[in-house]
């Protein structure tokens, strides 16, 4: 039995001593040595909670060596815990890349969700997303329904170049809110051309717009007066 094998029946063992140890990190280090990943899928599909969180976060740490992990990772994000619906979509941010791109679109989606907490740190991901991430959301997005094709352009905005900062502007006061977090996250994304449109955002209405950009400001190191 090697190192990983040893540290997964302690998993398996004793769920909750063995993530308040911080054993996780150890099995993490394990996974970077070598361990197969393939193992992490039991621990996914787990239904205790402790070892769903373990191993949501370890995929998370490995970053791009998960990807063969991204369908495994897609039913957590309608899990009813935060940290592994958080995680869930940091794994599928970094593994959502060439042909698998579209599924970037799982993670667009939690910018609705109830957890005002989790929004604004998806509106932080997405923020980061990469153009081929946001160009195969948005197709995915028209081909959903009539309703979504002017979400789909909202998101398209993320990625018009030269930055169209009247457009922007106007999406700041849409009746849709996800219109108007895809205009905060364009502004952050336009900051280094517009920091008047980040700024702007921060004076918003709208708490979700409002505390994504205030934080986003102090990232940028032009915190909100």
């Amino acid at each position: 039995m090697n190192n990983g094998d040893q540290i997964l029946e302690e998993l398996f063992r004793d769920p909750e001593t063995f993530d308040q140890q911080g054993r996780a990190y150890q099995l993490l280090q394990a996974y970077f040595g070598g361990f197969p990943h393939g193992s992490l899928r039991e621990l996914l599909a787990s239904e205790n909670k402790s070892i769903q969180r373990v191993a949501v976060w370890i995929a998370s740490e490995l970053g791009e060596e998960a990807r063969t992990l991204a369908d495994d990772v897609i039913p957590l994000l309608d899990k009813p815990d935060r940290y592994v619906q958080y995680h869930a979509a940091e794994v599928l941010t970094a593994c959502a890349t060439g042909r698998d791109a579209r599924k970037f679109l799982h993670v667009i989606q939690l910018l609705e969700d109830r957890d005002e907490g989790l929004r604004r740190m998806v509106m932080r991901l997405v923020s980061g997303a990469d153009r081929a991430q946001l160009e195969a959301g948005a197709e995915e997005l028209e081909r959903a329904s009539d309703h979504s094709v002017a979400r789909a352009r909202g998101l398209k905005l993320l990625l018009t170049t030269p930055v169209d900062a009247g457009e922007i502007q106007r999406m700041m006061d849409d009746e849709d809110p996800l219109l108007r977090r895809f205009s905060a996250i364009a502004a952050r994304r336009s900051f280094g051309e517009h920091p008047e449109l980040l700024r702007a955002s921060a004076l918003s209405v709208d708490a979700d717009v409002r505390g994504f950009a205030e934080s986003a400001l102090v990232d940028c190191g032009s915190p909100a007066q």
